[in-house]
């Protein structure tokens, strides 16, 4: 019999949001109808943005949510790219020009060219006069039209760290097999930090470009639609152009999809992804310095590591295994192992939270000893023992970033992603009511595979009462899944 689903209050995935010539066409699509190219032309110039944005007009009293993550860099691409198509639904990179989506026109480990922004594409050209025009009104609305949110734009691809782009050029056609004006993952939270989003201008006004890039921009940092017009969530293009993110109903069959009901405030879910400028997103700078990685310490030595950040550190904490042993909240930072660490292998970490919230952490591997190992012969020990200065200590924990191993990071598991429950953090696997976790495991809230208390089949999504929950932190950790095909457009 096949399981029952969970209700999920937030759901991180990642889905493909289409921007197609039929409104509403299919769930987890965007749809965006491209107006004929003798569509009436409309001056460049002529958007007025409202009062005030959100159902209630109160967008300066709004709290920011304490996930918000800081500032976003998107990168406005006017001179074309080659993508080269991933064989994995979990890579969408934007500083490696490596996408799934375009597997569907070219094979995984292919590329794929799009050519640079042609004007002469555009339906029309809302009174420009050339093609350097069109991208300057294009970039100053973007940056107009995210006023209030801590996102910046460029031109100029960046030369390091994370950056969103958007990609102004090619066909839908040619990129996804399909008819659309624009296209995006939808990643729930903006837990991948590099998407690639596309607004093809075919048949569009130039005063569309702008608003398309928007709203598939916005669908990477994890905004679904609305049936607010004035929203720029809004799934159809229309004769007068949205001027901010608004709020509104949501449409049916994008009721579900990274959690979201039946209602949406599109400008209170940005500024709690992204926050406000000049908000602090960005994590102290932690690195254990003592003990090595891979070195023999013994209780009481010392841990210590280099822990800066631009404002004031809240809390430092020492880990042992994933669970807090130790924390201080003011310097010095220092530790010694406890009495009643673990011993054998173990996976330490100095994890530091700013005033902000910004957390980062440093690991190691040591192993830690009675005093009475036996020592290596040759190089080598029994199974289930590892040399180590000579000594033979005990393997465990096995922690080879396998379903189910303890984590702290993404980049730790084999799934990249690093699941939370219960103030512990485990390799882990999307799934869901049809896709089901191997045995031993259960589906926890319809979203994360998690090891089954005692054993048995799992598979199933099996939350009780006493079950650890993992949506209130599975944003932090979790990283955007693809959703297994996406649905072609109806016709």
């Amino acid at each position: 019999m096949k399981p029952r689903p969970c209700l999920v209050s937030s759901l991180s995935m990642l889905a493909l949001a289409l921007l197609s010539s039929q409104a509403f066409a299919a769930p987890k699509q965007s749809a965006i109808t491209q107006l004929p190219a003798d569509a009436p032309e409309r001056r460049l110039l002529t958007v007025v943005p409202p009062p005030c944005v959100g159902p209630d007009c109160l967008q300066d009293s709004e709290p920011v949510a304490p996930q918000a993550v800081g500032l976003r860099r998107v990168f406005l691409n006017f001179e074309g790219v080659t993508l080269t198509s991933t064989t994995s639904t979990q890579v969408d990179d934007a500083t490696s020009n490596r996408t799934w989506m375009i597997n569907t026109v070219v094979n995984p480990g292919s590329t794929l060219t799009i050519p640079p922004f042609n004007p002469n594409e555009l339906g029309s050209l809302s009174g420009a006069t050339s093609r350097q025009q069109i991208i300057d009104y294009t970039v100053d609305k973007m940056r107009e039209y995210h006023t209030p949110y801590n996102i910046e734009f460029t031109t100029t691809r960046p030369t390091s760290g994370t950056y969103h782009m958007v990609v102004f050029g090619g066909t839908c056609g040619g990129v996804v097999g399909d008819n659309c004006a624009g296209i995006a993952p939808l990643d729930c939270a903006d837990l991948s930090p590099s998407n690639i989003v596309f607004a093809f201008p075919s048949g569009l006004r130039a005063v569309d470009l702008a608003t398309t890039a928007t709203q598939e921009m916005a669908h990477a940092f994890g905004l679904t639609h609305t049936l607010d017009s004035t929203d720029f969530m809004y799934p159809s293009i229309q004769d007068s152009l949205p001027t901010h993110y608004g709020a509104g109903a949501v449409p049916g069959q994008d009721q579900g999809g990274c959690g979201v009901g039946n209602f949406q405030d599109s400008h209170a879910k940005l500024l709690s992804i992204v926050g406000f400028p000049g908000q602090d997103g960005t994590p102290p700078s932690v690195l254990i310095t003592e003990p090595a990685n891979g070195t023999v310490v013994k209780l009481g030595d010392p841990v210590t590591a280099n822990i800066s950040d631009a404002n004031a550190i809240a809390k430092v904490e020492l880990l042992l295994n994933n669970q807090v042993v130790l924390t201080k909240t003011s310097p010095p930072y220092d530790f010694q192992v406890p009495p009643t660490a673990p011993l054998g292998q173990v996976i330490l970490d100095v994890r530091a939270t700013d005033a902000s919230g910004n957390a980062a952490a440093s690991r190691v591997t040591v192993y830690i000893g009675t005093g009475t190992e036996e020592p290596c012969q040759n190089g080598q020990c029994a199974d289930g023992f590892t040399c180590a200065e000579m000594l033979c200590y005990p393997d465990e924990p096995v922690n080879s970033g396998a379903l189910g191993d303890l984590c702290v990071a993404n980049e730790d598991c084999d799934s990249s992603v690093c699941a939370s429950a219960n103030e512990e953090q485990r390799c882990s696997q999307s799934c869901n009511a049809d896709n089901l976790c191997p045995e031993g495991f259960e589906c926890l809230s319809d979203t994360a595979c998690w090891p089954k208390a005692g054993g048995g089949d799992g598979g199933g999504c099996s939350i009780s009462g006493s079950a650890p929950s993992v949506l209130s932190s599975i944003g932090l950790v979790f990283f955007a899944v693809l959703l297994a095909g996406r649905r072609r457009r109806q016709r």
